[in-house]
């Protein structure tokens, strides 16, 4: 993009343009310095060229790329729409800001039935993240890491294009707030899992039995000081409730010993505390320890079902990929929040079930503020903004055998929600 002599429209202009109802503040705030530097982008950044090389080198789906490509050609012929496509590659690529807290106030394309704004193309953010593919890859690569692992990542793209249809109708993409961890160079996808680099982001402490040098011992985790819990073990504002009477989680420690509420297994926060001796206790895992995130694609048709071995060969992978390429991230074990560690659905599936293997994995512990939200997402193909505050479960469809599990627990009164669970490694 080469300056013409025609003046570019500003962030005003846009959003009259394009009937954004507001416009995120990240996007105020790098304005100017963007605009500076779209002198400085490359002739061909959004032309046929560099979008279908990067297609092609991920391997992408022929209508992916024709979709790409066609949608990208709309905002060539449009100043608004180039001036900020622009914007928004320059904003993920190159502002070395962390955009991923923001951009869930990204305005997405008017896909939905009646609602035809903002007037961006269905796939204007694929667009966006397939202009900066080749960075990507040169991140990487700085970083040791096969171009095979990148590209097998990046096709996720095609995963959630499929969904977008599935759940919308329409041909589109709007997982831009998931697929900047893949375009950000943070996540990787090995084998039937995906992996990204994080913080703790579930809390709770991991404590390893150490006595007689049993490096791998039992391991008890406890939850954090002041943490505020229900009856039944869950956090007080799960469900979207606040719940009347609540008690607080205790942790201490001192010289001798660490004091502390205990989760069950099961993912329950139990209302008494336990003692732990330093002598045969390690603290191995607190609220802020580096890990690993472990995220299960969807099987659409890019993905074979999430068997034990299929999982047992992503875990194995992880572990020497990320101590390699990432040796600063000095994790502590790994995490994961997803609608399939719900401990309620190992009341319902078969003890062999792919599902019930896979929270054997993990510690399951609670998660703050959970919803049904991902479970009616994943399970019934409900986008975000069509998520209804109250869900009638009284006409669910009930077509699948997961499907009437789930309805006829919530319709004896049952509720589902997130879960999380955690691994150490250490």
């Amino acid at each position: 993009m080469r300056r013409t002599g025609t003046k570019a429209p500003g962030l005003d202009d846009i959003r009259e343009s394009l009937a954004l109802q507001s416009v995120p503040e990240i996007w105020t705030a790098t304005w100017e310095q963007s605009a500076r530097s779209r002198e400085d982008a490359a002739v061909d950044w959004l032309g046929d060229g560099s979008l279908g090389a990067a297609c092609s080198e991920i391997g992408l789906l022929p209508e992916t790329t024709e979709a790409c490509l066609s949608d990208a050609r709309v905002i060539r012929s449009s100043p608004a729409l180039l001036a900020l496509a622009w914007h928004c590659h320059w904003v993920v690529f190159h502002s070395g800001l962390d955009v991923r807290p923001s951009i869930g106030d990204w305005p997405m394309p008017g896909l939905l039935a009646g609602r035809p704004t903002p007037r961006l193309p269905g796939f204007f953010y694929a667009v966006v993240l397939l202009s900066g593919a080749g960075l990507v890859y040169e991140k990487n690569r700085a970083r040791g890491i096969p171009d095979s692992v990148t590209g097998t990542t990046l096709r996720d793209l095609d995963l959630w294009i499929h969904e977008c249809r599935l759940r919308t109708g329409r041909p589109g993409f709007l997982e831009l707030c998931w697929l900047v961890y893949h375009f950000g160079g943070r996540l990787f996808e090995l084998g039937r899992l995906q992996f990204d680099v994080r913080d703790n982001d579930v809390g709770f402490r991991a404590l390893r039995h150490v006595a007689a040098g049993a490096e791998n011992g039992k391991v008890v985790i406890l939850a954090e000081q002041g943490s505020r819990f229900r009856d039944d073990g869950q956090f007080a504002d799960a469900d979207r409730e606040n719940a009347a009477q609540w008690w607080d989680a205790e942790f201490s420690e001192d010289a001798e010993s660490f004091l502390g509420s205990p989760v069950s297994p099961e993912g329950s926060v139990a209302r008494r505390t336990v003692r732990l001796p330093k002598s045969e206790w390690r603290l191995i895992m607190n609220g802020a320890s580096p890990v690993l995130g472990v995220h299960i694609p969807s099987a659409g048709p890019f993905h074979g079902p999430m068997s034990p071995q299929a999982c047992e060969e992503s875990f194995r992978a992880a572990l020497p990929f990320f101590r390699a390429h990432f040796p600063e991230h000095a994790f502590r074990g790994f995490t994961c929040k997803s609608w399939l560690l719900d401990s309620q659905l190992a009341r319902y599936l078969s003890a062999s079930s792919n599902v019930v293997a896979f929270q054997r994995r993990f510690h399951l512990v609670p998660l703050k503020a959970a919803t049904a939200d991902q479970t009616l997402a994943r399970i019934f193909a409900i986008t975000a903004q069509d998520l209804p505050a109250v869900f009638d479960w009284a006409r669910a469809p009930q077509d699948t055998s997961l499907r009437r599990i789930l309805a006829r627990h919530a319709l004896a009164g049952g509720r589902w929600r997130m879960g999380a669970g955690i691994i150490p490694v250490c």
